[in-house]
């Protein structure tokens, strides 16, 4: 998100209102993980740099019930397609 120009982000705030309507329609609470991970925190991770403590922003109790609730897990499943032999008919 950091990467947007400002004319940008009327769009992006669009669409994350369209998709958060959507999912409130559906009554869908899709998994997510229970930190967002920023640029810096990928690249640390990469060389072994961890933060151990996150820092909760806004309402204490909200944020930590977030991040009870996030999943470590994939939220998507990936599997190898792999071709079944043609029938002769």
């Amino acid at each position: 998100m950091g990467q947007r120009k400002v004319d940008e982000w009327p769009f992006v705030a669009k669409e994350f209102q369209t998709r958060y309507r959507g999912y409130r329609a559906r009554r869908e609470n899709p998994a997510y993980p229970p930190r967002l991970l920023g640029l810096f925190d990928q690249q640390n991770s990469q060389h072994g740099y961890v933060a151990q403590i996150p820092v909760l922003i806004g309402d204490a109790n909200r944020a930590q019930a977030v991040l009870a609730g996030g999943c470590d897990g994939p939220r998507l499943t990936v599997t190898q397609y792999i071709a079944l032999p043609e029938r002769v008919a």
